[in-house]
């Protein structure tokens, strides 16, 4: 069974009765105040100027800090060549004094080498000569040829010679010399000092003459010719 749903009111009020009336409509809010006055917006253009403006300093900005970093790196690396130029002038500057005072300290020490070595030279050619002025008062020179070929076996001794009072080889140990001119086998050495007395009359010679003295005159001369390597001064390190 099917129940039938309530018909709609009736928009007319029941007969006889005046119609409800219309529900009053909300009030109107009030109108808002009127807005104070605002800063104009800048027009496009000016506001692309700004912006264009400020990208200009900015890059100004990164330009300037590149190139001050270029400049410090610029002066730094001048700076640290100029330590280094000094550094390298001082150190030249101080081994070219070691080197002049080594020189120096060489050249003295080779001196003092030559002397001592000059007078150990002289002191002994000092004894041959004695041997040989025995020898020669009693007039045997055989002997004498002995004790040079004996005294060329010493180390550092080249030649011996005894040269007369006129000027010639009387014996020598090489016999070649014998009866040669004194100027023709030592030349630049003289025979007639009074002294004993070292010479170097050439880069490979050093030669001693010590007077061969008798009673009352000059027997002769000794000649003893050395290696000069000896009395020269060592090579620089």
């Amino acid at each position: 069974m099917m129940t039938k749903k309530p018909s709609a009111a009736p928009s007319a009020s029941p007969q006889g009765q005046p119609p409800l009336p219309a529900p009053a409509s909300p009030p109107a809010p009030a109108s808002p105040l009127p807005p104070g006055p605002t800063a104009p917006s800048p027009p496009p253009a000016a506001a692309s100027g700004t912006a264009s403006w400020a990208r200009h300093i900015q890059l100004g900005l990164i330009v300037g800090l590149g190139v001050m970093a270029i400049a410090l790196l610029v002066s730094k690396r001048v700076t640290v060549r100029r330590i280094e130029e000094a550094f390298a002038r001082e150190r030249g500057a101080l081994l070219a004094r070691a080197a002049r005072e080594h020189t120096s300290l060489l050249q003295a020490g080779a001196q003092a080498l030559r002397v001592q070595g000059h007078e150990l030279l002289r002191l002994s050619a000092l004894p041959l000569s004695w041997a040989v002025r025995t020898e020669l008062l009693q007039k045997d020179l055989s002997e004498v040829g002995v004790y040079f070929r004996q005294i060329v076996r010493e180390p550092r001794v080249r030649r011996a010679a005894l040269v007369g009072s006129d000027g010639v080889v009387q014996v020598a140990s090489n016999q070649k010399l014998e009866g040669k001119s004194a100027a023709e086998v030592f030349p630049g050495v003289p025979m007639s000092a009074p002294e004993p007395q070292m010479l170097e009359p050439s880069p490979d010679e050093v030669v001693m003459t010590v007077p061969v003295m008798g009673l009352t005159e000059r027997l002769g001369t000794l000649v003893v010719g050395y290696e000069p390597r000896t009395f020269q001064p060592p090579p620089p390190p």
